[in-house]
């Protein structure tokens, strides 16, 4: 997130919670876990195509502003508001 939001392209391995992240032509380039020779072709590729290079850094730019302060204070702040209406609903229901 911190390369995204900085402006860095991306090459990374398919591993972890990586892919929730990551997204393979989306965000930036990936190879399987352990396959040196597709995470070599990424590299190579990422660094000659710099057309393909903005559009990832671009796109990864946008998508790592949904984590910002400010937008992540905003969601919890609606799951925090629409819990207490369902127990609101619930305890009128009770009654």
């Amino acid at each position: 997130l911190y390369a995204f939001a900085e402006g860095t392209p991306v090459v990374a391995t398919e591993a972890g919670g990586l892919p929730e992240i990551v997204r393979d032509r989306q965000t930036a380039l990936t190879a399987a876990v352990g396959d040196i020779n597709g995470l070599t072709k990424a590299v190579q590729r990422i660094l000659s195509d710099k057309e393909l290079q903005a559009r990832l850094v671009s796109e990864a730019h946008q998508f790592v502003r949904a984590f910002s302060k400010e937008k992540t204070a905003e969601q919890t702040l609606a799951i925090y508001r629409e819990t207490l209406n369902r127990q609101k609903s619930f305890e009128k229901s009770r009654s």
